[in-house]
């Protein structure tokens, strides 16, 4: 959740088969620490995953920087894909294209591309 310059995330951490519930967080930051907040939340998350099976070791990868406004462009986005209407599915077309164009390497704004294209068709 987003409200104004404040981020609020929730992560769980649940293992499918038995739906057994392993780990949950919040974390409120700032928005312009979302990418710091990101890499928090997956050493955590691959903490908690580590501690549900011994024999398996999750490293989170390093990713390079992304143009801040990329970022926003892709939140902005899936804001209104989530609307599930063809207008607005049409409006997160535009915001992820704007992602793509601000920063051609980044992959959120092609997975919110072909979310895009996906949702359309139906």
């Amino acid at each position: 959740m987003r409200s104004g310059a404040r981020v609020r995330i929730t992560a769980q951490l649940i293992r499918a088969v038995t739906d057994q519930h392993l780990w949950a967080e919040s974390y409120e930051r700032d928005f312009r620490d979302i990418f710091s907040l990101q890499g928090e939340i997956a050493r955590q998350v691959a903490a908690g995953q580590d501690r549900s099976d011994p024999r398996r070791k999750f490293q989170p990868g390093v990713h390079p920087p992304s143009e801040p406004g990329s970022s926003q462009a892709v939140f902005e986005g899936s804001h209104y894909w989530n609307k599930r209407t063809e207008e607005n599915v049409k409006k997160a077309f535009g915001y992820v294209r704007q992602a793509i164009d601000l920063n051609p390497t980044y992959a959120e704004g092609y997975l919110g591309l072909s979310d895009s294209y996906n949702i359309l068709g139906y």
